[in-house]
């Protein structure tokens, strides 16, 4: 769920230095502020394949999950070879080095995160316990989780406190969802092949109905009010049917704006999944608790009419968050103030 603080903590990227990670070498980049308050926090890196601008995003999130971290070395294990260390580690180095300035509610902290090509990280984050409520600690989650969906392994975007990583090989898993699972909604996001944003929806349906005793019902209404908003404008519907299954299952079903009969969420184009389930959960996460939000080509699956109005719709739906951008989209790329984008080129970050 997401964090009700009446005091968040706003967590903003202004300078990123990676040494020997992945298929970078050395790289150096800024986030600069925007130039006046109402303006958006946002940023865009373009360039060909092979150039790194995947690295700096999976850069960015290894740095903000270890903020988190209880420990100040741990191990790095995996239960798919190779080595996890091996992965992270340009091939011929001895560790890759991740360094950052993070402004924490407008003040300077600096942090950084060690990978030895051994098998441990080493996290440097002792001047970071101050900025951040105890009880997020246990909401991070486990560092096998983490590196599955980090990885590719899982198609789940990566949620962490702060920090939401939308991968490019992320996609809205199809199939139901089992009854069993709304019960305890951290199963259901811990369990392979579950949608997280099928279960979120499922849940706020469910509680809209008032058939779950839960606290806030107030969030619920918002919650689906907020996904059919989304649902109307990309996909001319509603949902507000559920429908179940011998087996156990539930679905959420979407009737036409115009009448006719109800269909199956899975039943719409990849591309208007993935812009809903995007644009749903980054809201849902970040609209009382903004946060970094990383996205790769979020051009995915998207007609050319939604790369020019994808960025609108991010800084419309949650202005406070910082978004972090990597494209190969022109559209994308030039609907970024000209100061707030990068052209990487070969002899930056190489691969």
């Amino acid at each position: 769920m997401t964090n009700h603080s009446t005091n968040p903590v706003i967590v903003k990227l202004r300078r990123l230095e990676i040494t020997n990670f992945k298929a970078i070498n050395h790289f150096v980049m800024d986030f600069p502020q925007p130039n006046m308050a109402d303006e958006p926090d946002i940023f865009a890196m373009g360039s060909q394949n092979g150039v790194g601008k995947t690295s700096i995003l999976e850069a960015i999130s290894v740095l903000i999950w270890g903020i988190f971290s209880s420990v100040k070395e741990m191990e790095l294990k995996s239960d798919h070879p190779p080595p996890l260390s091996e992965l992270l580690v340009r091939a011929g180095a001895e560790f890759a080095l991740i360094q950052s300035l993070l402004f924490v509610n407008n003040k300077i902290y600096e942090y950084s995160i060690k990978v030895l090509l051994s098998g441990s990280i080493i996290i440097n984050n002792d001047n970071m316990k101050e900025c951040f409520p105890s009880e997020i600690i246990p909401l991070l989650r486990s560092l096998k989780k983490f590196f599955s969906s980090f990885l590719g392994y899982d198609t789940e975007p990566v949620i962490l406190p702060y920090c939401l990583y939308f991968h490019s090989y992320r996609k809205v898993a199809e199939g139901n969802l089992e009854m069993g699972m709304l019960i305890n909604g951290s199963k259901a996001t811990e369990a392979s092949k579950i949608s997280v944003f099928k279960q979120t929806v499922l849940y706020a349906l469910m509680n809209q109905a008032n058939l779950f005793d839960v606290p806030d019902q107030s969030l619920s209404a918002n919650v689906v009010d907020k996904l059919n908003s989304l649902i109307h404008f990309y996909a001319d519907g509603k949902i507000d049917k559920l429908r179940p299954y011998a087996d156990n299952t539930l679905e959420f079903r979407i009737s036409p704006t115009h009448g006719g009969p109800s269909y199956s969420f899975d039943g719409l184009s990849s591309g208007q999944k993935e812009i809903i389930s995007t644009l749903f959960l980054i809201w849902y996460y970040t609209h009382d608790q903004p946060r970094i939000v990383l996205i790769d080509e979020p051009e995915l699956h998207l007609n050319l009419e939604w790369h020019r109005h994808f960025v609108q719709q991010l800084v419309k739906l949650v202005p406070e968050n910082q978004y972090i951008l990597a494209t190969h989209s022109e559209d994308v790329f030039d609907s970024v103030d000209q100061d707030r984008r990068i052209l990487l080129q070969r002899d930056q970050p190489s691969s």
